[in-house]
């Protein structure tokens, strides 16, 4: 029956799930300020800030104005604010942080940006200061290189030879390198008519060190400069007597205040080191030491001509020496411009730079005015240096440079062996007279039959070869010409002196001249713009008789 009733019964319905409120909507996304950056993140921003200034200072030549300081300023705040002490807030912050760092390391990657950040500010600033001299330096005029002339030869027996030469000490100053010469308008050898330039101005970049002897060797073999070795000095410097390798020197100091004297300095070495006479001053060495430029020559004990003549001590010069001084200076001078290829100008042949030996040989010195003269080309355009009263009239109104000019300087220096003045002779007047000017009425007056007595010196009185006196007046009047182009060549002068010429050659060279008014030249021609000199043929044994004269 339980049976029946249980199989009976309903079968009893599921129970619904108990009520569950829904859930809550998703909150809204909090926006906030970004995170702050770590102190590495802004390191590298500040190390990147510093290299963008360092390229636009570059760029711009260096640091600018109120940008800079604005710069600068920004730059030092943020520096200020890294090494700030940390905020509370910040040890929360910094616990969230992936990677943290200790105080220490960061002080020190602070100090390398910091040492980073001053090197770059220095190398900008010394960017700029390179700059700027590179601009000053282009802003200079740039002198011109010097080039090395042909070698040098001599010609005899109508053969070219090279002049054979020792293994002089300066061939360590030839062999510095040159470099490339631009044109200039002063100082160079022009061809008449042409545009050709060949410099030979010496110009060239000097070395700062080397030379045949060093400059311990000059001080110790001079007692340290000692003011008391001093045996001449002038514009270009000192001249101290010395003793070097157990022989007697003289060792001339250039002045360093100048570029002349790297000029002088150049041009004795490269002239007197290639040529070799008996009547040129010889060059032992020299020396380079920082500004320092020293030559080291042959002592000549003898003094200069300028001494024995105008000086007070001592006996004056007898006729025999005038003479021989006269014959040797204008060998020297010959071999100089006739058998020397290129040609050399000396350009300052004056009494002082004539030496005299023991046995008052002369030699010729000081180079420093030197000028070399190609055969192709008819004068050297130059500046006008030189000594007053002894410059050529046409070098003088025109810079034009040829041997004639120191043929001219030659006849001085015959005058003043001849009357014993000097060149320029000082006087009350406003003007000064010079030695040229005041002998040429008295030469003239020889050409017309007067006395030499009123043109010869006092000092000789009548002890003097009338002969030998007389070919050297015929000498002097030649050179002194106010016309380029009428006076003899040094070669010429040389064999008159000898006495292998006569006055009434054919070609007249010698034959003294006179005029009526005063001697002048055109400004460009160097032409005398007076009266025609009239010509007079006298006889060669007698200085007195009037000879026969004739119209020119």
């Amino acid at each position: 029956m339980w049976a029946r009733f249980w199989f009976s019964m309903p079968a009893e319905r599921p129970r619904p799930p108990p009520f569950a409120p829904p859930p809550p909507p998703p909150a809204p996304p909090q926006y906030g300020p970004p995170p702050e950056p770590s102190s590495v993140a802004s390191l590298y921003a500040l190390a990147g800030d510093f290299l963008d200034r360092a390229k636009t200072a570059l760029a711009t030549g260096g640091p600018a104005g109120p940008d800079a300081i604005s710069a600068t300023s920004s730059t030092r705040r943020a520096v200020a604010e890294l090494t700030a002490p940390a905020s509370k807030a910040a040890p929360a912050a910094t616990t969230n942080d992936s990677w943290t760092l200790s105080s220490r390391a960061v002080h020190w990657i602070i100090v390398g940006a910091v040492v980073a950040a001053v090197f770059l500010v220095l190398c900008v600033v010394a960017c700029f200061v390179r700059r700027r001299r590179r601009r000053r330096r282009r802003s200079r005029p740039v002198l011109p290189a010097a080039q090395l002339p042909p070698p040098m030869v001599y010609h005899k027996d109508g053969l070219t030879w090279p002049v054979l030469q020792q293994a002089t000490p300066s061939e360590f100053y030839f062999a510095q390198q040159q470099r490339p010469t631009p044109p200039q308008t002063s100082g160079t050898f022009s061809d008449a008519g042409t545009d050709r330039h060949h410099s030979v101005d010496v110009v060239a970049e000097l070395p700062t060190g080397g030379g045949s002897h060093s400059y311990e060797q000059l001080a110790a073999a001079t007692d340290g400069f000692a003011p008391g070795n001093i045996i001449g000095q002038g514009g270009f410097g000192c001249v101290y007597r010395g003793t070097l390798d157990g022989a007697e020197v003289a060792i001339k100091k250039l002045k360093t205040e100048s570029r002349q004297g790297d000029r002088e300095f150049r041009a004795e070495v490269e002239i007197i080191s290639r040529v070799h006479h008996r009547n040129l001053v010889s060059l032992v060495g020299y020396c380079i030491y920082s500004d320092e430029r020293l030559l080291v020559y042959e002592f000549v004990p003898n003094k200069t001509l300028d001494s024995h003549l105008h000086g007070h001590n001592g006996p004056p010069l007898d006729w025999h020496q005038r003479w021989q001084i006269a014959v040797g200076s204008a060998r020297g001078l010959a071999y100089l411009h006739d058998d020397c290829y290129p040609k050399i100008i000396h350009r300052d042949v004056k009494a002082s730079n004539i030496l005299l030996h023991h046995n008052f040989e002369p030699k010729v010195a000081d180079f420093g005015l030197a000028k070399y003269q190609p055969g192709d080309d008819t004068h050297v355009s130059t500046r006008v240096m030189g000594t007053f009263g002894y410059i050529a009239p046409e070098f003088l109104s025109s810079g034009r440079l040829t041997d004639k000019a120191d043929v001219f300087s030659f006849g001085v220096v015959l005058l003043e062996l001849i009357t014993g003045r000097l060149p320029v002779q000082s006087s009350q007047s406003y003007m000064d007279e010079t030695l040229v000017g005041w002998a040429r009425p008295l030469i003239s007056q020889v050409a017309e039959g007067g006395s030499l007595q009123a043109l010869i010196d006092p000092r000789l009185g009548s002890d003097y070869d009338p002969s030998t006196m007389m070919r050297m007046v015929e000498c002097a009047a030649a050179a002194v010409r106010q016309s380029a182009q009428q006076r003899p060549s040094m070669v010429q002068i040389l064999k008159h002196l000898q006495g292998e010429t006569r006055a009434d050659d054919p070609d007249g060279v010698f034959q003294i001249t006179t005029v009526e008014e005063s001697f002048s030249s055109s400004m460009e021609s160097g032409e005398s713009a007076g009266p025609r000199p009239r010509r007079t043929r006298r006889n060669q044994g007698n200085t007195s008789n009037n000879g026969s004269s004739e119209q020119a």
